[in-house]
């Protein structure tokens, strides 16, 4: 890993999945026409979908057994 300005640089080979990452869902603030919602993601950033609230976005997460982590 080499680090240059603040970016840091990943080896190619290097693989997130090999870190557990597929043990953990992404929530983040959304907008859903209009409105307040949270957004789920898989570990590999795809939207899973939308919670009406960060509780609510929560329980779907541990219902699916992942590990919920805020995006800020």
């Amino acid at each position: 890993m080499k680090v240059t300005d603040q970016t840091v640089m990943l080896p190619p080979d290097f693989n997130l999945e090999n870190w557990g990452t597929g043990d953990v869902a992404y929530i983040k603030k959304a907008k859903v026409n209009n409105e307040e919602a949270w957004g789920i993601y898989a570990a590999e950033g795809f939207l899973v979908g939308y919670a009406p609230d960060l509780a609510t976005a929560r329980v779907i997460i541990k219902q699916n057994d992942l590990e919920p982590l805020s995006v800020h």
